[in-house]
């Protein structure tokens, strides 16, 4: 899947122990949402090799639910995209869209 995302957070030089919390907080956000991202990409990869066996096979109606499982998890991860896009644009004082290979 091209256009790979993830959403990095920007450093922030402060000692002041709430925004160290906030900032430590919103890292771990900007982790969980790479994570989650990831793990829709991880799924895509299995399932278009699980549709290349039954290609192989023949299972064409197998197949078929393979690929509409497929363009599911691709319109999570255009969800995840899109959010962390807003995100971005809303803080972009605090963090930045990377692309990722």
């Amino acid at each position: 899947m091209k256009n790979k995302k993830h959403i990095q957070l920007k450093p922030v030089e402060s000692d002041n122990p709430d925004t160290q919390r906030i900032y430590e907080q919103t890292r771990e956000a900007c982790d969980r949402l790479n994570g989650y991202l990831n793990d829709f990409i991880e799924t895509i990869a299995i399932l278009n090799e699980k549709k290349e066996g039954f290609e192989k096979k023949k299972l064409e109606m197998r197949k078929k639910e393979v690929e509409s499982d497929i363009q599911f998890v691709e319109s999570k991860i255009k969800e995840v995209h899109e959010a962390m896009d807003a995100i971005a644009s809303e803080m972009d004082f605090l963090v930045e869209l990377k692309e990722k290979e």
